[in-house]
């Protein structure tokens, strides 16, 4: 049986490839990578040939193959195999916020609010080195769509088989 989990990602691969990663996924399709459904197919048949009987595939929800709706018949199809989608959509957002969390939301809103007290308008309150920063919009909008990281891309494709 193949279990493709769609997550949340419409032009971005990154949540994609991390939770490929962290979870042992079979494989990962992302946007930024074009030919990686092939690649899925080649792994979980040659998982299957050494006995695997089960596969997670990760896709990102903007994959221009359709999302996992669009991926599953296509690697069903391709391997006479079996599948179920399941879509996480914004539930994969849920639980509880860790001190971290907290810790760092205060920080951000706290250096947000001296901003404008201060009249610095058109910066984004971000995360760079592990400090919060004041971000400049126009850097935001053109950093927009940053590459995929392809060492992680292939890790998750080392570790799939």
């Amino acid at each position: 049986m193949m279990f493709f989990v769609e997550v949340m990602g419409r032009t971005s691969g990154a949540i994609a490839l991390h939770t490929a990663v962290a979870g042992g996924a079979a494989g990962v399709v992302v946007p930024e990578a074009h030919a990686e459904i092939d690649h899925v197919v080649e792994r979980v048949r040659e998982t299957m040939a050494k006995g695997k009987r089960s596969h997670i595939i990760v896709v990102a929800e903007g994959d221009e193959a359709g999302g996992a709706f669009g991926v599953a018949p296509v690697v069903g199809k391709a391997l006479g195999r079996p599948y179920r989608v399941v879509v996480l959509g914004h539930t994969q957002r849920g639980g509880r916020p860790t001190m971290r969390d907290r810790l760092v939301a205060s920080e951000g809103g706290a250096m947000a609010v001296e901003a404008l007290a201060a009249g610095r308008t058109g910066v984004m309150i971000g995360r760079q080195g592990g400090r919060s920063v004041e971000v400049p919009l126009r850097e935001v909008v053109a950093n927009a769509h940053p590459p995929v990281n392809a060492e992680l891309l292939r890790l998750a494709q080392q570790l799939s088989g």
